[in-house]
């Protein structure tokens, strides 16, 4: 027994230390395994019964559930985690939470006592603890991929060790085993350890198509809500989301001119191979636009960004529609200045750029940009994060850096430097493959293969860093493809996209595109596809204004849906080719000749029956009996019956009989025949 709960002590002990190691919190680890020792050798124990134990385990688990509300895991050393996890399969601060829940669980069973001594689920509540540790980004704390692969091996060894301590019955009732089973036991053990390794290299080594796969995975679950993908910074977001999301619309914007490059979320940190925004961001306020600036709508309030130039010229005013794929994202142009909306708030960062709303998902806001915008310099602290560079930042990339931009004397030579090193020696792919243990970016940067925007929106933030260039990454849509019926720009999951803001003393704010032309978004859009969406977005604005009770607007709503529809129909080569063929029909149908109906082929003896029915319906009908609509014979026979005229209900009894036969015999119609002559030829006595 002792054996087993030392084993059980190593099976707390490696997870906990696993989980100190990656996420750099290494106070509750320490406190678990100096408990779990301890409790190993079983000095101190309690009994309790199976049930209580059961309440044990949910009561730990709601109280780390409740520290992860209160108190979630926000950062690994210096490094602060992204919104969302980069893993699909869990949230990194709900991995670290329920580990931690499942190894304390653990070390309490050490101080339970229990007849059969210690359970058999033990070491797959120290895998699962394992498994959520590995969930939480290795970025910056030095545990690297050995150290994981030789835990997981000794965890897989103990694990099979602690099921060795488990003997079977005999029928004699003595526990043994033979030397065969101890044999194959080892054999297991060997198998066991030999299959962890492989199964870890061989998962290491395919890593990036597994992130791909997993990632098209939780694109596709998502279908059914919304997709918060620029909130999201790993290198393959974006992609995921153009190759899976296609031509599904995710904004419709009202613009003179086109949108252009619609920012999503800048990101100013990067770690790995995840950007992330560690700056200070606070909430839009309410505020009251110049009078040359657009003017909110009934119903709207204007939320500033960031500082108004004094002199900002022409505005530039943008109409954005949502149908509901971005969840707590606004969208604007670089430069914008206010966003009006009918609800909700909106968070900036220090250069005014939305990183989280509270809008309703498919709700429309404006945003107003000058077009000339003038933006204010950007102090020497916000510089520094701008500049700062991943420590791991190999030497070779620095000498590329300096090789590209060690003759530019200006910001401007810089930044052309580095998008023509870009646009000169690449070539767009869509997807990428990076070698075992090699960093993306330096990678990407030095051996030049082919990839999608992420990398080089990346690899030009990073090189413009290098030169001294304040820069930033930023995701969000390029829009060039315009419904031509509806008059609007759409902003589909194919053009989503990456590219830089470099930060440049004499101009501001600058748009940096490095991607080849060949790997940005193209404008087409089918005719099809253009009516089809017109008519879903203006069933989107009439539920729109109907869920705010804007009754003029949604008057105004419906009538333009059938305006839109009719002006789509007689302005489309496909909407005259089908008014052709529709008059076409309609004429041939006018004109073609009717056939002539075909009366039913009706027996002699049924034509038969039917004239002498007709005889005796007008017989009784001349003694004040009418039959009526919809009265079967038998129920009319009844009513004569209670009414006296027992020979035609008799009559009408025995027709039933001989009509509805499928062959009609000739002697049946003869004595149908003389019980008609019978009730017709005598008037009907009355009692």
């Amino acid at each position: 027994m002792i054996g087993r709960r030392l084993i059980t002590f190593g099976l707390i002990a490696i997870p906990a230390a696993m989980t100190a190691l990656l996420s750099k919190h290494y106070y509750f680890s320490a406190v678990l395994i100096a408990v779990a020792l301890a409790g190993t050798p079983g000095l101190w124990q309690l009994r309790m019964r199976r049930e209580r134990q059961v309440l044990v385990l949910v009561g730990i688990l709601l109280a780390f559930a409740l520290k992860w509300r209160l108190q979630p895991l926000t950062t690994i050393g210096d490094s602060t985690l992204p919104f969302f996890s980069l893993s699909p399969l869990m949230e990194y601060s709900l991995a670290h939470a329920i580990a931690q829940a499942l190894l304390a669980f653990l070390t309490a069973l050490l101080f339970l006592r229990r007849d059969t001594g210690l359970p058999l689920y033990v070491p797959l509540l120290s895998a699962n603890a394992m498994v959520l540790a590995g969930n939480i980004p290795a970025v910056g704390t030095g545990a690297n991929k050995p150290t994981y692969l030789w835990l997981s091996l000794a965890l897989a060894g103990l694990t099979a060790l602690y099921y060795m301590t488990f003997r079977a019955p005999f029928p004699n009732g003595r526990a043994r085993r033979s030397r065969v089973t101890a044999a194959a036991t080892l054999v297991l053990l060997a198998a066991a350890i030999a299959g962890g390794a492989v199964s870890s290299h061989l998962l290491y080594r395919h890593r990036n198509a597994i992130d791909v796969f997993l990632g098209r995975l939780t694109y596709r679950m998502n279908q059914g809500g919304s997709v918060g993908f620029s909130r999201s910074a790993r290198l393959g977001s974006v992609a995921a989301m153009q190759a899976e999301g296609g031509t599904a619309v995710a904004l419709r914007i009202f613009s003179d001119t086109p949108p252009g490059y619609l920012r999503g979320l800048a990101f100013d940190t990067f770690q790995g191979n995840n950007w992330e925004i560690r700056g200070e961001y606070t909430q839009a306020e309410p505020a009251v636009p110049p009078a040359n600036a657009p003017r909110p709508q009934p119903g709207e309030t204007a939320l500033r960004l960031r500082e108004a130039p004094s002199e900002a010229g022409d505005w530039r005013l943008l109409a954005m529609y949502p149908t509901g794929r971005t969840d707590r994202a606004a969208f604007a142009p670089l430069g914008a200045v206010y966003l009006y909306t009918y609800g909700g708030t909106v968070s900036v960062d220090r250069e005014g750029t939305p990183i989280a709303s509270t809008m309703a998902r498919d709700s429309s806001y404006r945003v107003a940009a000058p077009v000339n915008p003038a933006f204010e310099p950007v102090d020497e602290a916000r510089c520094e994060q701008l500049l700062h560079l991943p420590e791991t930042t190999d030497p070779r990339v620095r000498d590329l850096a300096r090789t590209l931009t060690g003759q530019c004397t200006t910001t401007r030579e810089k930044i052309e430097a580095v998008t023509r090193f870009f646009t000169s020696n690449f070539s767009y792919e869509f997807g990428i493959q990076i070698p075992e243990d090699e960093d993306p970016i330096t990678y990407f940067l030095l051996q030049r293969p082919p990839a999608h925007c992420e990398y080089f929106a990346s690899g030009a933030a990073l090189l413009l860093r290098l030169a001294g260039v304040p820069a930033r990454y930023v995701t969000g849509y390029l829009v060039g493809s315009k419904n031509t019926y509806g008059g609007y720009w759409l902003a589909r999951d194919k053009d989503a996209h990456a590219w830089v803001e470099a930060y440049d003393p004499e101009r501001g704010w600058v748009l940096v595109e490095a991607t080849p032309p060949g790997g940005r978004p193209s404008p087409e859009a089918s005719p099809w596809r253009q009516l089809l969406d017109l008519l879903k977005y203006r069933l989107q604005a009439f539920r729109e204004a109907l869920a705010r009770g804007d009754f003029a607007a949604l008057l105004l709503a419906a009538g333009v849906l059938v305006r839109d529809l009719l002006n789509a129909l007689f302005t489309s080569l496909w909407g005259w080719a089908a008014l052709t063929v529709l008059t076409a029909l309609l004429v041939r149908r006018r004109w073609k000749p009717r056939p002539q109906r075909r009366g039913v082929s009706v027996s002699p003896q049924v034509t038969q029956c039917r004239a002498m029915l007709a005889r005796m319906d007008a017989h009784v009908a001349a003694n004040g009996h009418t039959r009526a609509r919809g009265e079967t014979l038998s129920r009319f026979a009844r009513r004569l019956r209670e009414a006296g005229m027992s020979r035609p209900a008799a009559w009408y009894t025995a027709y039933v009989e001989v009509r509805y036969r499928p062959d009609i015999p000739a002697d049946a119609l003869e004595h149908l025949e003389n019980q008609l002559q019978t009730a017709t030829a005598h008037p009907e006595t009355h009692p």
